[in-house]
């Protein structure tokens, strides 16, 4: 079961990438390389997406459309949409790693774990400290 475990592998590199774009929009307001692609990118103003216009500004904040501020806010701006990437991508990595790992023996799961956790690691910060950041 080569194919669970490069599945796997893949999906925790993407939840990594996206965990990286979540946190450089959250901690790197005006020094990241989304901002300047659009304002669905920009964390700082898009969150205002789940609402009819100017609904927000006038004290009444009124969902843009039905789920735009929970089930579907993950198409209303970037932030949303790459935190959701993430989980997801992050959850369905575990199940396929359970999956490939079900009759290993018991110390392969934490060996496995740490594996995993470095390789997120490893990505995250490349992609936090160094690729995701514009100055």
């Amino acid at each position: 079961m080569p194919w669970l475990i490069v599945s796997a592998a893949v999906l925790l590199g993407i939840a990594a990438t996206a965990k990286a774009a979540v946190d450089t929009l959250t901690h790197q307001a005006g020094n990241n390389i989304f901002e300047a692609m659009g304002s669905w990118w920009d964390a700082r103003t898009s969150w205002k997406n789940k609402y009819k216009p100017g609904s927000w500004e006038a004290g009444h904040p009124t969902p843009r459309f039905w789920g735009s501020t929970s089930l579907f806010v993950f198409v209303t701006d970037f932030w949303h949409f790459a935190d959701f990437i993430y989980l997801t991508a992050f959850l369905l990595s575990g199940l396929l790693c359970g999956l490939a790992i079900a009759d290993s023996p018991w110390w392969a799961v934490p060996l496995v774990v740490l594996t995993y956790k470095a390789a997120f690691g490893a990505v995250f910060e490349l992609l936090y400290q160094r690729v995701f950041r514009s100055k």
